[in-house]
């Protein structure tokens, strides 16, 4: 194997990787904000979820938002470096 497929193999498990850590943070961060609304655990269909618009600004729900917020913050280096070594 050159060392081309080596390089290309090494950004594209970056990418993904990225990409994955998007996917995942993305609802997790909505869950937390309450933003997103899942079924029950004893429904079998999970992907039965559906958005909500919270205007609700307690001290307990703004505190719950900036956890959510500080939790997307775990992508951000990875997102940097990622685009930092490709270059884009």
């Amino acid at each position: 194997m050159g060392l081309g497929w080596k390089i290309l193999d090494e950004y594209l498990w970056l990418w993904l990787a990225l990409a994955l850590s998007i996917l995942t943070y993305i609802p997790l961060y909505l869950w937390m904000r309450g933003n997103l609304i899942l079924p029950p655990a004893d429904e079998a269909a999970w992907w039965r979820f559906r958005f909500t618009v919270l205007r609700d600004l307690n001290p307990q729900a703004h505190a719950r938002r900036r956890q959510a917020l500080v939790m997307l913050a775990y992508v951000t280096p990875h997102l940097i470096t990622t685009l930092f070594l490709t270059r884009l």
